[in-house]
């Protein structure tokens, strides 16, 4: 009798030992939620410093403007959540933002000086202007442990862990980045601070039992962040905050633990989360180690760690009773043994079971409430943490299904939803749907010229436009970079879906507003149907990013149905785009030109130069096939450069030769990424050096959508080009999104009508409507008219008739080689008037 008893008493408390490192092993959550907050909370200072290092190398930032740069950083921190920002020259000057509570910020500037150096604080308004001076105090910039420790490595680096000089009890780390200039010579230190008490508020908002700890060490042993206890002292000689050694922690579990993650952890590189048992003092720990270490080389370790008192405790005072019972009465002992073994099993059931659902993932598991203070005790720590799990593990699956920036479902999120709806479709085939993939036009264009800040807050705002014009019932998604996607459920037909397409261009071919810059996108849409056979969502996405980027092919700004021709019209691209890289590096194509044709005097004036490749294996390529894809891979960029350099050439070498060439304009297309380019005054300087071409004989012509972004940046460019006596032309007028304000502030010679309305003009004299406009604005500007794809002689006359100046087209002659163009045009210059043969 005495034998079963102590059986039973025996297997509870065995049952008890596994339930217990059930929940140990359910702490190692703990462990990868810390984890998470370490990446998020010291990953924006570095993917931030990292960033303003970009915007310093693509010239978005000047280390001499301190208010601009000031007024950045302030605009990175609504976006990012980041204590502090600087910035240091090695001349002594320095530029801060500092988040303080309650959403303000303060701005602190202190201007080089060679002795004496002052540092002054101001606040800043809710609109980010600089406000009213709070207080002046000495700053020695060469004394900053972040500015120093980035100067010394020369790489990215974090720094130690500091006391700031204003407020010697606030304890800060720094990730910094030297930027030098092309010489090699040091412009300055960019920096981004984190807070250290920040993190020990996250560690204390876990709700830990007053058993559990955990705390956050640095290799040194020194405390970076505890929930529980200081992780600081204040010197008394001083007054400044210094770090605490773990080991010497005013916690005692705290003390113990930092003894063994250092002995530990000094022999171990494991990335892996460690389990441990120690011994101490004759009680058992449980203990979980995670190291953290991320690009610039900042390490951590994460400790978790539990007293075996804090799950035992009950189950000891149970066998403890049980124990004293059997020895009272072997009656009394069979009796409540019996009922105690039916009763703590049962209990001790609940958690083993519990435990086991947490391990497998079934974080909405609760303990059931038990009849005893102890056990119930035990089931209310576990139940707490098994909420603080289900929180986080509905946090990461918020940020495993959402788009951080946009907050619109992500590639991962959509995907599922398409596959759902293959699925159903599958069971019910009147279910159709579409898929939509959307790519933004010109998108880098906006990205290099405004800066990845300004590209950001576009995408946003597109989102944003996007979400109102579709039905609850359809998904937007961003599946990377400036690509969405959009499944339409419930579809009758393809009309539907073209009818969305539509909305959707024209609600983003609306101006957008960023950063008091209005620039202007468009987008083009691959539309693939239910119909197709498809099993997985891949296919339906290859299919309509397929049909995107032929809608790209045929001109961008519009949407293309998928086919199953295009599949093949797809491998004839990618071959094509192979061959363009290599026509570049061969050199295999040619100038022509096309006369320009003034009405008046009825003479050739001057030419456009176009660009004709001659493949030696697939013979002419019409420019319609490869100049989209130049575009798009940025073979645009040396292309335009030869076209520019040959037609300057051939026109001083025509000017060499005929006097009456001296007075004719070389017309060269810029392409929207030729003239983003920072330096595109210097190299029309240098051609026009190399070729000889005196500059009143170059004109470039420039597109209208290209001229909008940025426009006061693109405004002085022109204003520059034209002030050396170069003349600037507008491509294909009336195509874009110009206003008269723009065009009345602009510096323009001349506008070019577009050949989509030439062609409409009838015999009758019909559709003339838009023509005139142009031509009596262009006028009312003081500017002359160029009206190209002119073919027949009613068009001739219908536009002489409107006052139009110049034209070009088959009338006049087609493109042609320079030899052709000489012997026409050149050798006998006299009046053309009659249509070209």
């Amino acid at each position: 009798m005495s034998s079963a008893i102590i059986a039973t008493g025996f297997f509870s408390w065995w049952q008890g030992r596994q339930s217990i490192r059930k929940l140990a092993q359910g702490s190692v959550e703990l462990n990868r939620r810390v984890g998470a907050h370490l990446n998020a909370h010291l990953g924006d200072p570095l993917r931030l410093t990292l960033l303003n290092v970009q915007e310093y190398n693509d010239g978005h930032i000047n280390p001499q403007n301190f208010r601009r740069i000031g007024r950045l950083f302030w605009q990175q921190m609504q976006l990012f959540d980041v204590g502090y920002l600087n910035f240091g020259t090695p001349q002594g000057g320095f530029i801060g933002v500092e988040r303080i509570d309650g959403g303000r910020f303060i701005y602190y500037e202190s201007i080089p000086a060679t002795k004496n150096q002052r540092l002054f604080a101001y606040e800043i308004d809710r609109n980010g202007n600089i406000g009213r001076l709070l207080n002046i105090r000495p700053n020695d910039l060469f004394a900053e442990p972040w500015y120093m420790a980035a100067v010394k490595a020369r790489k990215l680096v974090w720094s130690e862990v500091y006391s700031w000089a204003d407020q010697p009890q606030k304890l800060s780390i720094t990730v910094s980045k030297p930027i030098y200039d092309s010489q090699g010579r040091l412009v300055g230190v960019l920096g981004s601070d984190q807070i250290l008490r920040q993190t020990s508020a996250f560690l204390r908002n876990l709700n830990l039992t007053d058993h559990g700890r955990v705390f956050i060490l640095q290799p040194s042993g020194h405390l970076f962040a505890s929930s529980h206890g200081q992780v600081y002292e204040i010197e008394p000689s001083s007054g400044k905050a210094v770090q605490i050694l773990g080991r010497n922690s005013r916690d005692p579990l705290i003390r113990i633990a930092a003894e063994q993650t250092m002995a530990i952890n000094s022999q171990s590189e494991d990335d892996q989360i460690q389990q441990r048992e120690f011994q101490s003092e004759g009680e058992t720990y449980f203990v979980n180690i995670s190291r953290w270490q991320d690009d610039a080389g900042l390490t951590l370790w994460a400790v978790v760690v539990f007293p075996e008192r804090a799950f035992t405790s009950p189950l000891d005072i149970i066998t403890t009773y049980t124990l004293l019972l059997s020895l009272l009465s072997p009656v009394v002992v069979v009796v409540v043994s019996w009922w105690l073994s039916r009763w703590l099993s049962q209990a001790i059931r609940d958690i083993h079971r519990a435990a086991s659902e947490l391990t497998q993932g079934r974080w909405d598991y609760r303990v059931p409430p038990s009849v005893t203070v102890e056990f119930t005790a035990l089931a209310d720590t576990f139940n707490t943490m098994a909420e603080q799990l289900e929180e986080s593990f509905i946090l990461l699956e918020h940020h495993a299904y959402r788009d951080a920036l946009t907050n619109l479902p992500n590639r991962a999120a959509f995907a599922d939803e398409l596959k759902a709806e293959i699925q159903k479709m599958k069971q019910d085939p009147s279910c159709r749907f579409a898929v939509l993939f959307l790519d933004v036009d010109s998108f880098k264009l906006v990205n290099d010229s405004l800066g990845h800040i300004a590209g950001d807050q576009l995408l946003i705002e597109m989102a944003r436009r996007m979400t109102q014009i579709l039905d609850s019932s359809h998904l937007l998604a961003r599946f990377g970079g400036d690509e969405f996607t959009i499944l339409l459920r419930q579809i009758a037909d393809v009309t539907t879906a073209t009818r969305v397409a539509d909305q959707i261009q024209s609600t983003l071919r609306q101006p957008f507003v960023i950063n008091s810059n209005e620039c202007f996108v468009s987008a083009s849409v691959g539309i693939v149907l239910s119909t197709l056979d498809h099993d997985e969502p891949d296919g339906f996405l290859r299919d309509a990013d397929i049909a995107m980027y032929q809608a790209k092919a045929e001109g961008k700004s519009r949407y293309e149905v998928f086919d199953t021709q295009m599949h093949e019209q797809t491998r004839d691209r990618l071959l094509l785009e192979t061959e363009l890289r290599r026509a570049v590096e061969r050199a295999e194509f040619e100038v022509y030109y096309q006369p320009i044709f003034h009405l008046l005097s009825q003479r050739v004036v001057g030419f456009e130069a176009l660009v004709r490749w001659h493949h030696p294996r697939l013979g002419f390529v019409p420019p319609g096939r490869f100049i989209a894809i130049a575009e798009e891979t940025g073979l645009i960029v040396p292309i335009g450069r030869y076209v520019l350099w040959q037609a300057a050439y051939q026109l001083y070498c025509w000017q060499m030769e005929f006097s009456s060439a001296r007075s004719m304009t070389m017309s060269v297309n810029l392409s929207p990424k030729q003239f983003i380019q920072p330096d595109l005054p210097e190299q029309i300087d240098r051609v026009l050096g190399e070729t000889g071409l005196p500059p009143q004989n170059l004109c470039l012509e420039i597109t209208e959508s290209a001229m909008m972004n940025n426009a006061e940046l693109n405004k002085a460019k022109l204003l520059r080009l034209q002030s050396k006596g170069i003349k600037i032309s507008i491509d294909d007028f009336g195509t874009g999104y110009s206003s008269l304000s723009y065009l009345h502030n602009f510096p323009i010679d001349t506008l070019k009508v577009d050949r989509s309305f030439v062609c409409r003009i009838t015999e009758q004299g019909e559709h003339m409507e838009i023509v005139e406009t142009i031509i009596s604005l262009a006028h009312h500007l003081h500017m002359d008219v160029n009206a190209e794809g002119v073919e027949y002689d009613y068009q001739v006359e219908y536009l002489r008739s409107l006052g139009c100046e110049k034209i070009q087209g088959y009338w006049v002659s087609k493109p042609q080689s320079a030899n052709l163009i000489r012997d026409r045009f050149l050798l006998n210059n006299a009046p053309v008037t009659q249509p070209s043969s």
